[in-house]
């Protein structure tokens, strides 16, 4: 948007001031954020990270980073109950816009995580063929091949599955949320590092059922590393 459009954006009040305590920005309901910090009005643009949730940096007065999901629904639904964080209606996080948001405790925002890691594989799992080899996965910037995908979308279906139906303690909880972000991370690989992956799920949890879970899930990597193309 240019400058003009821009203050007749705020004229219109098709955006309204962000609810931080210093700086003048603008927001709007479809996740638009605006600076009149300077002596024109610009557009910010988020960055996406490694979770795919969009980021902004703004002074207030010193340099701070906030989740856009955060700051959409603390102007436009409410500041969060303790333990609350920005989940995602329909599990994609770069959908930033307010009828898709909402305040929800650990176990809402590991569903929303989990489901978008699985949906993520599934896609990936699309995109093979039952005869592709190690090297024409690099070239789609993929690290293995559709049995490992395979693999990896089962336990991540389980994990979510247990998630909804479970209390978990909070140092779990947090633990998990770490996991998804890594596993996330690694589908955009060009090589599968094992021996990674396999550090990453020895995962010693409180829940007998849960630690079976991620147990059985690196035997499996353990039994199937051939299937892998792996040397």
């Amino acid at each position: 948007m240019s400058p003009n459009e821009i203050l007749a954006a705020i004229e219109r009040k098709e955006v309204v001031m962000l609810n931080v305590p210093y700086g003048n920005y603008y927001i709007g309901q479809q996740g638009q954020l605006f600076s009149l910090n300077h002596a024109s009005p610009k557009e910010i643009r988020p960055v996406r990270t490694n979770t795919g949730e969009y980021c902004v940096t703004l002074y207030v007065p010193e340099l701070k980073s906030f989740k856009l999901a955060e700051l959409m629904l603390t102007t436009f639904s409410r500041l969060p109950n303790p333990g609350e964080t920005p989940c995602y209606r329909n599990c994609e996080p770069s959908d930033c816009r307010i009828d898709n948001l909402y305040w929800g405790d650990t176990k809402e925002d590991l569903k929303w995580r989990s489901e978008l890691v699985v949906t993520q594989t599934r896609q990936v799992i699309g995109s093979f063929d039952e005869t592709t080899s190690l090297s024409n996965v690099a070239m789609v910037k993929y690290y293995c091949n559709r049995a490992f995908m395979n693999d990896l979308s089962t336990f991540l279906m389980q994990l979510n599955r247990f998630l909804l139906s479970t209390a978990l303690s909070q140092r779990d909880r947090d633990k998990l949320q770490r996991i998804l972000s890594d596993i996330s991370d690694m589908t955009t690989s060009t090589m599968l590092n094992v021996e990674k992956l396999r550090s990453l799920v020895d995962f010693k949890s409180e829940d007998n059922e849960l630690r079976s879970l991620f147990e059985e899930f690196s035997n499996v990597l353990a039994n199937n590393r051939a299937a892998y193309n792996v040397l």
